[in-house]
């Protein structure tokens, strides 16, 4: 599971002012941007970011290897109003292990996209709640409400974890605010066994159901999103009242 070392930031205000906070000490919650945004609108300003695309591009390329890897950035807005990415770090696991340890993060960041390789789970894995959580309460979220937790699979899917109800996801994330790494990892671990996720026999939408029957029943405030090959289109999936995966049709 994914064990974060959080390095100091200075903000650099004469580089577009926005870049980070100091992180030292006690860090500062991440709720002075959480403006709310429409989840549909949101994805589709996501699935025209060429930025995004290509980096998701670069990251599926990955998924051929024997170990995980990611990227982490913050994005800023140029003087013609263009997102381009304005700190880049990338950040792999070791050879055969579906994990990463000991991510340096260095700054406040937008993204933070991650693979899968052979062997691994068609979704996000326990290593990864416990990763998105550890991110938000250790401060390292610029802004809750549109950071983007992605993800790209040897098995050809590629998922977002977004924020739909900051509310809720900051109860449920508080509750995780006092535990280690580990700690979480095993609640999780649990969870996904209870659920179901990531069985051997399991099909791509077996996970995807179990996946979502676990964050409604937690109250995460968390949103799931499968995107198409390219990248450009993003639907949020959902269960209906028969507890059948339907789509959200979100940018056309």
């Amino acid at each position: 599971n994914a064990d974060f070392d959080y390095e100091k930031v200075t903000e650099d205000e004469a580089n577009l002012g926005k870049l980070a906070a100091i992180i030292n000490g006690e860090i500062p919650m991440c709720e002075a941007e959480n403006e709310k945004d429409d989840p549909c609108a949101k994805l589709k300003k996501l699935g025209k970011d060429s930025n995004f695309r290509k980096n998701m591009g670069d990251m599926k390329k990955l998924t051929k290897e024997k170990k995980e890897s990611g990227i982490y950035y913050s994005n800023e807005t140029d003087a013609q109003g263009n997102l381009y990415n304005y700190n880049v770090e990338k950040f792999e696991g070791k050879e055969n292990e579906h994990q990463i340890k000991d991510i340096k993060v260095k700054f406040m960041i937008d993204v933070m996209i991650h693979t899968h390789f052979d062997g691994g789970s068609s979704i996000f894995s326990p290593d990864d709640i416990s990763a998105f959580l550890t991110l938000y309460n250790k401060g390292c979220i610029k802004n809750i409400s549109t950071f983007t937790f992605a993800l790209v699979t040897s098995q050809n899917t590629q998922y977002l974890l977004q924020v739909d109800d900051v509310n809720k996801f900051q109860d449920f994330a508080n509750k995780y605010k006092s535990q280690s790494n580990d700690a979480i990892f095993n609640s999780f671990n649990k969870m996904y066994k209870d659920y179901g996720i990531g069985k051997a026999e399991n099909l791509k939408n077996d996970n995807e159901s179990a996946f979502l029957n676990l964050l409604n029943a937690y109250h995460t405030g968390l949103s799931l999103v499968k995107g198409n090959k390219t990248f450009t289109k993003w639907k949020a999936r959902e269960l209906d009242n028969l507890n059948y995966l339907q789509n959200k049709e979100c940018n056309q």
